[in-house]
């Protein structure tokens, strides 16, 4: 028996009558294999897979919401996704009917059913990205999809010295695309993360939105800073310029992670890394903690 079909009879076993039902939700996925998440009309993409299979699962046309639209190359492990249905199929059921038809590529983390329809990137308030680094003579086959190689050593001090300088409200003109910025680039980072892994760094970035490109370009900076290229205080000058040029050129897409998604409606039934063990699930550790750090390449 195909998913589809498990899916169906479930359905007809339930003996409880199809009702619109709004569901979460939490995606992980190698962005190495798509081309970003949003649905688009050429190119395979996540937004796109999952409707499909939903539509296949679900007998009628799905809209997915998410809550960011990752780049072509970029990751998630906490991408959130809402979407409405009338169905009788549980939430746990379209978890197993999606994972059992999806790719290996996707996996759908958690699903929970609310009261009501939500949207996460309307209802977000902050989210968490990853860039990631690895240290060595050169970067191993195991870690191309997902860091960036970034020499032998890193000064973390001064980094974590830069890195402290960029929290709070502030324009980031200088660490985004110049069209991202039309219509203003004032952003609030709560804080920013210069964490030691395994022959790597990690770079954990937490705030209340992000600019097209702001992460990878923050990122960049901060390599920079690691470097001795600059001085940690060569970020507040960047900052201060508002000219994307005065910044370094941003950092390719491969170690960037969507970690994490808090929305304004509590999220306590999502998996969080104790209860889960799977290894996508840290995603959901509380940022104010000392993050998880889930074995994303690390060997």
């Amino acid at each position: 028996m195909g998913a589809a079909d498990a899916a169906e009879a479930a359905d007809a076993a339930s003996g409880e009558a199809p009702r619109e039902r709004h569901f979460l939700l939490t995606v992980a996925y190698d962005g190495g294999e798509f081309h970003g998440w949003q649905r688009q009309r050429e190119g395979t993409t996540v937004q796109g897979t999952i409707e499909q299979l939903l539509e296949r699962v679900l007998c009628q046309p799905v809209v997915l919401r998410g809550a960011g639209r990752t780049d072509a190359g970029v990751h998630a492990i906490g991408q959130l996704a809402g979407f409405d249905a009338v169905t009788r199929l549980a939430a746990r059921d379209v978890r197993r009917a999606l994972n059992a038809l999806l790719p290996e590529s996707v996996r759908i983390v958690a699903a929970v059913e609310h009261g009501r329809s939500i949207d996460p990137r309307r209802e977000a308030w902050r989210k968490t990205y990853v860039y990631q680094l690895h240290l060595g003579d050169f970067l191993p086959p195991d870690r191309r999809r997902t860091f960036v190689h970034a020499g032998l050593a890193l000064d973390l001090a001064a980094m974590r010295r830069a890195a402290a300088l960029l929290a709070g409200v502030h324009d980031f003109t200088s660490f985004a695309r110049a069209e991202a910025t039309r219509r203003g680039a004032v952003r609030r980072l709560d804080a920013i993360r210069v964490l030691r892994v395994a022959s790597g760094v990690r770079l954990f970035f937490t705030g209340s939105g992000f600019l097209y490109n702001m992460v990878r370009t923050l990122a960049a900076a901060l390599l920079e800073v690691g470097r001795g290229r600059a001085a940690p205080e060569a970020i507040a000058t960047m900052l201060a310029a508002r000219d994307r040029a005065r910044a370094p050129a941003t950092l390719p897409p491969q170690g960037l992670h969507l970690w994490r998604v808090d929305l304004r409606t509590r999220n306590d039934d999502l998996p969080s890394a104790r209860r889960c063990g799977a290894e996508v699930c840290e995603a959901t550790a509380a940022p104010e903690r000392t993050p998880a750090a889930p074995p994303l390449g690390v060997p």
